[in-house]
């Protein structure tokens, strides 16, 4: 009997298991819920604001401005309807498609985001100096990588592509964080260069809090450190989101979230922190998200006051603590069981560490005791720029591509899957690999501005096609 079952054990064919794949399908819906509630916060705002801002008797009315394209303005002369309600009714249909989109993760759709991106350009036609500010420009352009995004019908799972398409999403991350460091800088206010901008930031900033004033109280020696923190998170952290080991992504994106929180407890930005937050989560991995029973631990609590909520907000700086001290441990053990993650993991941090002893040599984040500065001058500034600016084009170049050759290779070894789904995937993960290589390609002129070398050796092709893009706003 013994013989009998061994030899049916020997003959029943092993059943074909997928190999475990990195799953980011919590983190799509992350990144597209925080996009969903910053376009209810900008459309809800709008319609309280638009009677005073761009009513008859508004600061800037509506119907002087010139839009060129589509508009608020044309909707309400296409339908001929008068443009006050006509711009109320667009503002309302986007609170609510937001609202559901922010509830219902089953309607986060591709033809959804498009319908919100539409709608909102339509009011920034005519907005003008109000609709100005650097959080109505992300949005415009993050909206639009959202219809990349989001998937074209409602599903459960991830799909092939979603690396890629995640991935312009951590490339916006990186030109936007990265940009705005750098252009701290190269603006030469002697208060950055000085690294005396926080002794006046909290008192005139936008909207401050009540936590600004104690902020503000601080001595100016920890002022110094917040500007030398804020030139290491914004500069060299960024870097970190093209890392193959998603413990190292990690804690750049940790950084960011970091500073866009204290930025938040300190002063009213819109929803420019949390879109901020939505994009750089996109370089994390499934598992570096908590989980649904985590956040109803930590926030039931909190809703239901007295010493509950005290004491779960006395928990969260420790459980942060202890996520990264965890860390290192992660990097270790994920580059050691794959070779190619280890190389590739060194690669990155050596980059890390050489560019901080560079700019340590230079003064670069280093303080002068005596008068508090920055130990470098402009030409070195330039030198920096003139080799990182580079560097960043060929890490995200080879970033891009070793996620379009991952998501190829689990396409093909995949062994649930029919010859007829594979060819499906083959062709889908083609034309938005396709796509999102031509928007890396013009993004690439915006951000080698920090650069005129690199600059002028991008293709005059691909710059027209940047400038054609301009008046859309679909890459800045």
């Amino acid at each position: 009997m013994g013989v009998k079952t061994q030899k049916m054990t020997e003959n029943t064919p092993t059943p074909k298991i997928d190999r475990p794949k990195v799953s980011t399908y919590r983190v799509k819906h992350w990144f597209l819920c925080c996009l969903a509630l910053c376009h209810l916060a900008a459309f809800s705002s709008l319609y309280l604001q638009w009677p005073g801002l761009y009513g008859e008797e508004g600061v800037m009315p509506a119907h002087q401005a010139t839009p060129h394209g589509f508009s608020v303005k044309t909707l309400a002369e296409t339908f001929n309807l008068p443009l006050k309600e006509t711009a109320e009714l667009v503002c309302l249909i986007g609170t609510v498609l937001a609202g559901l989109l922010t509830a219902f993760p089953a309607l986060r759709v591709s033809p959804a985001y498009a319908l919100l991106g539409a709608l909102y350009f339509s009011l920034y036609q005519v907005g003008r100096k109000f609709l100005w500010f650097q959080w109505d420009i992300i949005l415009i352009e993050t909206t639009c990588l959202s219809v990349f995004v989001a998937p074209l019908f409602p599903t459960k799972h991830s799909l092939a592509h979603d690396n890629i398409t995640l991935w312009l999403v951590r490339w916006l991350a990186f030109r936007l964080m990265f940009a705005s460091g750098v252009v701290k800088l190269t603006s030469g206010c002697p208060t950055w260069w000085g690294l005396t901008a926080m002794n006046w930031h909290y008192e005139s900033q936008c909207i401050p809090t009540p936590l600004a004033w104690f902020s503000h109280q601080t001595p100016p020696c920890i002022h110094q450190l917040e500007v030398i923190g804020t030139y290491l998170t914004e500069i060299f952290f960024p870097f970190l989101f093209f890392a193959p080991l998603a413990a190292v992504r990690a804690m750049g994106v940790y950084a960011q979230v970091f500073l866009m929180t204290m930025i938040m407890l300190t002063g009213n930005y819109n929803f420019f922190n949390l879109i901020t937050c939505g994009l750089v989560i996109s370089s994390l991995d499934d598992d570096y998200l908590p989980s649904a029973s985590t956040l109803v631990k930590y926030i039931s609590p909190v809703s239901n006051g007295g010493l509950g909520a005290v004491a779960a907000l006395l928990k969260l700086p420790f459980k942060l603590l202890k996520s990264l001290v965890r860390l290192p441990y992660n990097v270790v053990v994920g580059a050691a069981t794959c070779p190619v993650r280890a190389v590739s993991t060194v690669g990155v941090m050596s980059v890390l560490a050489a560019s901080g002893y560079l700019m340590r040599v230079l003064g670069g984040v280093g303080v002068d005791g005596n008068c508090g500065k920055l130990t470098f001058n402009r030409p070195e500034l330039e030198w920096f720029l003139a080799h990182f600016v580079p560097l960043a084009v060929v890490m995200g170049v080879l970033s891009l591509l070793g996620n379009v050759v991952r998501a190829y290779f689990h396409i093909l070894s995949s062994q649930n899957k029919s010859k007829l789904m594979k060819l499906g995937e083959v062709i889908q993960t083609s034309v938005v690999s396709c796509a999102v290589m031509t928007m890396f390609a013009v993004s690439l002129v915006p951000i080698t501005e920090l650069d005129r070398e690199t600059q002028n050796k991008i293709p005059l092709s691909v710059q027209e096609l940047y400038h054609r893009s301009v008046f859309y706003y679909l890459i800045l």
